[in-house]
């Protein structure tokens, strides 16, 4: 995201007053914008996510990934509530939720035993640590968080029609999740989806003639 986005979209957001967390409307700090762009000249540590995020969730200890942040809304899904922008890094995801900044640009998700979101910190910034999926033909698109170890569940997966991927509160045009498994399988992944040489998510030759 530009900065000047960065701007713009805080200033809006002032304007919001308080809003509780996991509302559609809620928004991160001015600041906490900075943070989840790739322009930021701010350094990110580990210790920052576990203060900052600490009003939103627990942190517990898991026995292969360390530390995890678990959000309390049992519900929460990643790259759920926001959307994407072009940008030149790649597509880039632009969360509504307070945690967005973080967890949407940085680190990694598991899903734990009792089927609820944990969150696995790391430093590094990319647009938006997601999967891709897509197919001319049926002309559809679809997402889902980047686990850190084996492939997100059929449930976490968003498909929606290629001529809506920019569109503001995205998922609001999702189908339905009955849907979802023969999207899944008429799909074909993004071979270049990951976040390399600088750019992430669907190229941009695909972006410019999804419709």
């Amino acid at each position: 995201m530009h900065r000047a986005h960065v701007v713009v979209f805080a200033l809006v957001c002032g304007a919001c007053g308080s809003i509780e967390y996991g509302s559609a409307m809620e928004v991160p700090r001015a600041e906490r914008h900075v943070l989840a762009t790739s322009g930021s000249s701010v350094s990110v540590t580990i210790q920052l996510f576990y203060q900052e995020l600490a009003p939103y969730g627990e942190w517990r200890d898991h026995t292969r990934h360390g530390r995890v942040f678990v959000p309390f809304d049992e519900g929460y899904r990643p790259y759920q509530n926001g959307h994407w922008v072009e940008t030149q890094e790649g597509v880039e995801w632009v969360s509504y939720d307070a945690i967005g900044w973080a967890v949407t640009h940085y680190g990694g998700w598991i899903v734990l035993e009792d089927g609820r979101w944990a969150w696995v910190p790391d430093t590094e910034w990319g647009p938006g640590w997601v999967e891709w999926r897509y197919s001319d033909e049926r002309e559809v698109v679809g997402w889902a968080p980047r686990l850190v170890e084996g492939t997100p569940p059929l449930q976490a997966w968003v498909f929606i029609d290629t001529t809506l991927l920019l569109a503001d509160f995205v998922t609001s045009y999702a189908y339905s999740l009955a849907e979802v498994q023969t999207f899944y399988s008429d799909c074909a992944p993004f071979a270049t989806a990951t976040y390399t040489s600088g750019y992430a998510g669907p190229p941009r030759t695909w972006m410019g003639r999804r419709g």
